[in-house]
Protein backbone atom coordinates (compact mmCIF):
# COMPACT_ATOMS: atom_id res chain seq x y z
CA UNK A 1 0.00 0.00 0.00
CA UNK A 2 1.59 3.56 -0.87
CA UNK A 3 1.68 5.34 1.96
CA UNK A 4 1.96 8.55 0.03
CA UNK A 5 1.15 11.92 2.51
CA UNK A 6 -1.16 14.78 1.26
CA UNK A 7 -2.87 17.11 3.14
CA UNK A 8 -6.57 17.51 3.76
CA UNK A 9 -8.28 20.08 5.26
CA UNK A 10 -6.64 23.20 6.72
CA UNK A 11 -3.66 23.72 4.44
CA UNK A 12 -0.76 24.88 6.87
CA UNK A 13 1.00 26.69 4.06
CA UNK A 14 -1.90 29.19 3.74
CA UNK A 15 -2.76 29.22 7.27
CA UNK A 16 0.58 28.97 9.23
CA UNK A 17 3.81 28.64 6.69
CA UNK A 18 2.44 32.00 4.71
CA UNK A 19 3.68 30.94 1.10
CA UNK A 20 1.38 30.60 -1.83
CA UNK A 21 2.92 27.16 -2.64
CA UNK A 22 1.90 23.70 -1.98
CA UNK A 23 3.44 21.29 0.10
CA UNK A 24 4.55 18.92 -2.09
CA UNK A 25 3.30 14.85 -1.00
CA UNK A 26 5.91 12.73 0.38
CA UNK A 27 6.20 8.99 -0.14
CA UNK A 28 5.92 7.79 3.82
CA UNK A 29 7.39 4.45 2.59
CA UNK A 30 10.46 5.88 1.98
CA UNK A 31 10.83 7.87 5.35
CA UNK A 32 14.18 7.56 7.42
CA UNK A 33 12.84 6.33 11.08
CA UNK A 34 15.21 8.98 13.69
CA UNK A 35 17.42 7.40 16.10
CA UNK A 36 20.34 9.10 17.65
CA UNK A 37 22.94 7.59 14.83
CA UNK A 38 20.30 9.03 11.74
CA UNK A 39 20.19 12.36 13.66
CA UNK A 40 24.37 12.44 14.14
CA UNK A 41 24.86 11.66 10.48
CA UNK A 42 22.21 13.89 9.17
CA UNK A 43 23.57 16.98 10.94
CA UNK A 44 27.11 16.46 10.11
CA UNK A 45 25.78 16.32 6.41
CA UNK A 46 23.70 19.37 7.08
CA UNK A 47 26.83 21.11 8.53
CA UNK A 48 28.90 20.27 5.56
CA UNK A 49 26.40 20.81 2.99
CA UNK A 50 25.42 24.38 4.50
CA UNK A 51 28.65 25.18 5.98
CA UNK A 52 28.10 28.97 4.56
CA UNK A 53 24.55 29.86 4.79
CA UNK A 54 24.71 28.75 8.80
CA UNK A 55 28.15 30.44 9.23
CA UNK A 56 26.85 33.93 7.57
CA UNK A 57 23.46 33.89 9.59
CA UNK A 58 25.00 32.75 13.15
CA UNK A 59 27.72 35.53 12.61
CA UNK A 60 24.79 38.22 11.68
CA UNK A 61 22.58 37.41 14.88
CA UNK A 62 25.91 36.83 17.09
CA UNK A 63 27.00 40.49 16.52
CA UNK A 64 23.11 41.84 16.51
CA UNK A 65 21.64 39.72 19.42
CA UNK A 66 19.21 42.78 20.26
CA UNK A 67 16.11 44.26 18.17
CA UNK A 68 16.01 47.58 19.03
CA UNK A 69 17.94 49.06 15.77
CA UNK A 70 15.47 49.25 12.90
CA UNK A 71 18.69 48.60 10.36
CA UNK A 72 19.74 45.75 11.98
CA UNK A 73 16.19 44.12 12.39
CA UNK A 74 15.76 44.40 8.81
CA UNK A 75 18.94 42.69 7.92
CA UNK A 76 18.34 39.71 10.00
CA UNK A 77 14.92 39.57 8.81
CA UNK A 78 15.99 39.89 4.87
CA UNK A 79 18.75 37.65 5.09
CA UNK A 80 16.45 34.65 7.40
CA UNK A 81 14.29 35.07 4.98
CA UNK A 82 15.99 34.57 1.79
CA UNK A 83 18.51 31.76 2.71
CA UNK A 84 15.69 29.93 4.87
CA UNK A 85 13.32 30.74 2.74
CA UNK A 86 11.14 31.79 5.31
CA UNK A 87 7.94 32.72 3.05
CA UNK A 88 7.85 36.52 3.64
CA UNK A 89 7.12 38.73 0.84
CA UNK A 90 6.50 41.98 3.00
CA UNK A 91 10.27 42.09 4.35
CA UNK A 92 10.35 45.93 5.10
CA UNK A 93 6.62 45.36 7.12
CA UNK A 94 7.88 42.68 9.02
CA UNK A 95 11.15 44.35 9.89
CA UNK A 96 9.44 47.55 10.99
CA UNK A 97 6.83 45.72 13.74
CA UNK A 98 9.41 43.50 15.19
CA UNK A 99 11.28 46.51 15.62
CA UNK A 100 8.60 48.65 17.06
CA UNK A 101 7.79 45.84 19.68
CA UNK A 102 11.57 44.93 20.09
CA UNK A 103 11.52 45.28 24.68
CA UNK A 104 8.72 42.76 24.66
CA UNK A 105 10.26 40.65 21.70
CA UNK A 106 13.67 40.38 23.16
CA UNK A 107 12.84 39.96 26.87
CA UNK A 108 10.53 37.03 25.42
CA UNK A 109 13.81 35.68 23.44
CA UNK A 110 15.84 35.81 26.52
CA UNK A 111 13.35 33.89 28.46
CA UNK A 112 12.46 31.12 26.18
CA UNK A 113 8.81 32.17 26.24
CA UNK A 114 7.06 30.41 23.44
CA UNK A 115 3.91 32.89 23.63
CA UNK A 116 6.26 35.23 21.19
CA UNK A 117 5.94 33.10 17.77
CA UNK A 118 2.33 33.83 18.11
CA UNK A 119 2.55 37.27 18.14
CA UNK A 120 5.45 37.66 15.61
CA UNK A 121 3.44 35.09 12.85
CA UNK A 122 0.63 37.49 13.07
CA UNK A 123 2.12 40.52 12.41
CA UNK A 124 1.23 40.77 9.00
CA UNK A 125 -1.95 39.07 9.58
CA UNK A 126 -4.08 42.38 8.88
CA UNK A 127 -2.43 42.37 5.45
CA UNK A 128 -1.77 39.16 4.05
CA UNK A 129 -4.47 37.27 5.94
CA UNK A 130 -1.94 35.06 7.08
CA UNK A 131 0.11 34.01 10.11
CA UNK A 132 3.85 32.96 9.37
CA UNK A 133 5.13 30.67 11.63
CA UNK A 134 7.80 29.43 9.94
CA UNK A 135 8.98 33.27 9.80
CA UNK A 136 8.43 33.60 13.25
CA UNK A 137 9.86 30.17 14.54
CA UNK A 138 13.09 30.53 12.48
CA UNK A 139 13.57 33.85 13.49
CA UNK A 140 13.09 33.18 17.50
CA UNK A 141 15.28 30.13 16.79
CA UNK A 142 18.33 32.14 15.74
CA UNK A 143 17.98 34.06 18.70
CA UNK A 144 17.70 31.19 21.00
CA UNK A 145 17.72 27.75 19.57
CA UNK A 146 17.28 25.87 23.07
CA UNK A 147 13.93 27.53 23.04
CA UNK A 148 12.40 27.46 19.71
CA UNK A 149 11.69 24.08 17.12
CA UNK A 150 11.43 25.10 13.72
CA UNK A 151 7.71 24.41 12.58
CA UNK A 152 7.98 24.73 8.52
CA UNK A 153 6.59 22.27 5.22
CA UNK A 154 9.67 19.68 6.08
CA UNK A 155 8.70 19.26 9.08
CA UNK A 156 5.18 18.75 8.54
CA UNK A 157 5.57 16.53 5.83
CA UNK A 158 8.17 14.40 8.01
CA UNK A 159 6.01 14.61 11.46
CA UNK A 160 2.84 13.64 9.64
CA UNK A 161 4.21 10.42 8.25
CA UNK A 162 4.93 8.84 11.18
CA UNK A 163 1.68 7.30 11.53
CA UNK A 164 0.27 5.65 14.21
CA UNK A 165 2.16 8.12 16.76
CA UNK A 166 1.58 11.74 18.39
CA UNK A 167 3.02 13.45 16.19
CA UNK A 168 0.93 12.55 12.82
CA UNK A 169 -0.75 15.73 13.20
CA UNK A 170 2.09 18.48 13.05
CA UNK A 171 -0.68 20.99 12.18
CA UNK A 172 -3.40 20.39 14.40
CA UNK A 173 -1.81 23.28 17.56
CA UNK A 174 -3.56 26.43 17.64
CA UNK A 175 -0.71 27.34 20.24
CA UNK A 176 3.03 27.69 19.69
CA UNK A 177 3.54 26.20 23.09
CA UNK A 178 1.48 23.18 21.38
CA UNK A 179 4.02 22.45 19.03
CA UNK A 180 7.09 22.98 21.42
CA UNK A 181 5.39 20.43 23.60
CA UNK A 182 5.08 18.13 20.64
CA UNK A 183 8.74 18.17 19.72
CA UNK A 184 9.82 17.76 22.66
CA UNK A 185 7.78 14.95 23.45
CA UNK A 186 9.01 13.71 19.83
CA UNK A 187 12.72 13.88 21.14
CA UNK A 188 12.10 11.66 24.68
CA UNK A 189 9.61 9.53 22.16
CA UNK A 190 12.67 8.30 20.11
CA UNK A 191 15.23 8.71 22.60
CA UNK A 192 16.72 11.51 21.43
CA UNK A 193 16.88 13.81 24.55
CA UNK A 194 20.52 14.68 24.27
CA UNK A 195 19.88 16.67 21.28
CA UNK A 196 18.96 19.96 21.20
CA UNK A 197 15.85 21.73 19.18
CA UNK A 198 18.50 22.49 16.24
CA UNK A 199 19.83 19.35 15.57
CA UNK A 200 15.95 18.01 15.13
CA UNK A 201 15.52 20.33 13.03
CA UNK A 202 18.34 19.60 11.15
CA UNK A 203 16.90 15.89 10.27
CA UNK A 204 13.57 16.82 9.88
CA UNK A 205 14.30 19.31 7.22
CA UNK A 206 16.60 17.15 5.56
CA UNK A 207 14.19 14.40 5.54
CA UNK A 208 10.78 16.14 5.09
CA UNK A 209 12.59 17.72 1.71
CA UNK A 210 10.25 17.54 -1.14
CA UNK A 211 10.76 15.02 -3.09
CA UNK A 212 12.17 17.15 -6.22
CA UNK A 213 14.54 18.31 -3.89
CA UNK A 214 15.55 14.62 -2.82
CA UNK A 215 16.23 13.94 -6.43
CA UNK A 216 18.31 16.75 -6.93
CA UNK A 217 20.30 16.03 -4.63
CA UNK A 218 19.27 18.49 -2.07
CA UNK A 219 18.85 17.99 1.74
Amino acid sequence: MNSTFVWNGRDPIRSKYGSRDIIAPMNCDELVLPSAERVLATCKQFDEENATTESALQELFERYPTNDNEVHVLLKVTALNRLYSAGIFDVHGMAEQIYRHDKPIDAALTQGAPGIVDEIARFLLKKTRNRFYAFATKYCSWHNPSAYPIYDGNACRYLACLKNTPFEKPDSWERYAQFVALMSNFRAYYGLDSFGFKDIDKFLWTHGAEPSSKAAGQT
